[in-house]
């Protein structure tokens, strides 16, 4: 036997009884956004971003990776490509590292523009995930 004081009742009870939604009820459910920033020296970081990727594929997810610095296809690249309908992989950069005090104009422009399809990416809504690497 359930108690009358369950909250669970009462609500189920009161929805049917009056017919009027809570405000709860009619709010619209807000998406939270989540970001990860992985850094360091030596390798893991694109290898992390990817299993990340994985999972969200596994569940359902799109998503969009723009990789920076690679300039050429690399394994993780290759494999998506041919097995996960899922995933978008887009390269802005060149297969170099970029200098930290003084780099070179295209290295700038590639940046910007690697920016700006990423930018882009995110506003479009079609990504459930997005991943900068």
């Amino acid at each position: 036997m359930v108690k009358t004081e369950d909250p669970a009742v009462y609500n189920v009870r009161s929805k049917k009884s009056s017919g009027l939604k809570t405000s709860k009820e009619n709010a619209v459910p807000k998406q939270k956004g989540l970001v990860i920033v992985i850094t360091g020296n030596g390798k893991g970081k694109t290898t992390s971003a990817f299993g990340q990727a994985l999972r969200a594929i596994g569940q359902g997810y799109k998503v969009f990776v723009l990789q920076f610095m690679k300039g050429r296809k690399y394994g993780e690249f290759i494999a998506a490509e041919k097995y996960l309908s899922n995933i978008t992989i887009k390269m802005s950069g060149l297969d170099s590292f970029v200098m930290r005090d003084h780099p070179a104009a295209i290295d700038i422009d590639m940046a910007r523009k690697g920016l700006d399809i990423a930018r882009k990416a995110i506003m479009s809504g079609k990504y459930d995930m997005v991943i900068l690497d």
